[in-house]
């Protein structure tokens, strides 16, 4: 079972994009993004095939996939209004 954190009472506004900011900061600290990625490294490295396993070809594939969510996650914050074009 996973455990669970009830943010009830955290004072935190989650309608508010800047608490939520603060509120993920005090939960994972800044090591997270550096484990989020090496785990996603990882698995994209576990998902190719047997003969496609080597540097070259994992550094061009996470890379595709890093460049397509960057892409997509400016679209979408554009989209939701998270960023105001000029």
């Amino acid at each position: 079972m996973l455990n669970s954190v009830d943010l009830s009472a955290s004072g935190f506004d989650f309608s508010n994009v800047a608490d939520f900011g603060k509120m993920m900061r005090s939960l994972h600290g800044p090591q997270a993004v550096d484990s989020f990625l090496r785990q996603a490294v990882t698995t994209c490295w576990a998902l190719l095939p047997e003969d496609k396993r080597t540097p070259e070809n994992l550094d061009q594939e996470v890379r595709r996939r890093l460049d397509r969510v960057l892409a997509e996650f400016k679209d979408d914050a554009e989209t939701f209004g998270f960023i105001k074009n000029p």
